[in-house]
């Protein structure tokens, strides 16, 4: 009897409660949007003066459209994909600042990894390396400098 009694209290005493992430708890049902398209795009619109600041510093605030394009579909993709998963407290907008802070950052990286030249050079204040002097006879031997400048093809900001 005494051993039956404690194997009742041992098995009445371990109800637990596991811990379990609070974003599983209230998962969407497969294919129904988390998010609703409205809210998206408002979210987006309200990083585009983080991105334009990003990448005003660098100066390139030309690609501002291209980056804001790739933050709507990386922020389209992560949310069909499920890749969102509402938190308790913790706002979508903020959310979205984070997949436009690594999205602005892989293009920074992008755009910093390719060499660029300047356009204009003032030669009395400038010391000459190497590099400069062929770039300045190749164009003065009558080749394109835009060859140089931009080898990715793509339309230079100031065009």
């Amino acid at each position: 009897m005494e051993i039956e009694a404690r194997a009742y209290q041992s098995t009445k005493g371990s109800e637990t409660v596991a811990d379990v992430d609070v974003s599983l708890r209230s998962a969407p049902p497969p294919g129904e949007p988390v998010v609703q398209i409205d809210r998206i795009m408002v979210a987006v619109d309200g990083v585009h003066r983080y991105v334009v600041s990003r990448l005003a510093r660098i100066g390139r605030a030309c690609d501002v459209d291209d980056v804001m394009q790739d933050i709507r579909v990386a922020v389209w993709d992560g949310v069909a994909r499920g890749r969102y998963r509402e938190l308790p407290g913790i706002p979508f907008e903020a959310w979205v600042q984070g997949v436009c802070n690594k999205i602005c950052a892989a293009h920074i990286r992008r755009e910093l990894s390719h060499q660029t030249l300047p356009l204009l050079v003032d030669f009395t204040t400038t010391e000459s390396s190497p590099e400069l002097l062929a770039v300045v006879q190749a164009g003065a031997a009558g080749n394109d400098a835009e060859n140089y400048v931009d080898r990715r093809g793509h339309t230079p900001c100031w065009a």
